[in-house]
């Protein structure tokens, strides 16, 4: 997997996106002061935006815990999250996330600029895994 060529891009650090700290994958919740409970899931922890809605640890420089960031932010990857959005939905329904918050234009627009630095394998993984979904949810709506 190659590395997101961030050059300094912080769209994924800004806005109001849920940082869910995940135990299960190295976060160790007592080490982040800036987290709350994610209402309705009082076992949770999300960690804080500053009021202008970027992460509660987004500094002028970037990431102020970068080495002992979340695995979310560790694992999120704007190129193939673009590719995801652009397969997963037509049209109407990006226009509809765009306009609900569901999905930032910014990071989209951050993924498109960097989709070319992905290599041919990782853009035919995601290709695979889009299929994949594709027949996983054909195969849900067919027992229904």
């Amino acid at each position: 997997m190659t590395d997101v060529p961030c050059n300094g891009c912080r769209a994924c650090c800004q806005g109001r996106e849920l940082v869910v700290l995940h135990p299960s994958d190295g976060d160790q919740p007592e080490l982040y002061h800036e987290k709350f409970f994610l209402p309705g899931d009082p076992g949770r922890w999300v960690l804080k935006h500053k009021a202008n809605g970027d992460c509660a640890y987004l500094g002028a420089k970037g990431c102020t815990i970068y080495a002992g960031r979340p695995a979310m932010c560790r694992a999120f990857d704007c190129r193939k999250f673009f590719l995801r959005v652009m397969g997963d939905m037509n049209r109407h329904e990006r226009r509809a996330a765009y306009a609900d918050g569901s999905v930032d234009k910014r990071i989209m627009k951050a993924g498109l600029e960097r989709v070319p630095s992905l290599s041919r394998e990782e853009i035919q993984q995601e290709a695979l895994e889009r299929l994949r979904r594709r027949d996983n949810a054909a195969d849900a709506q067919k027992r229904r």
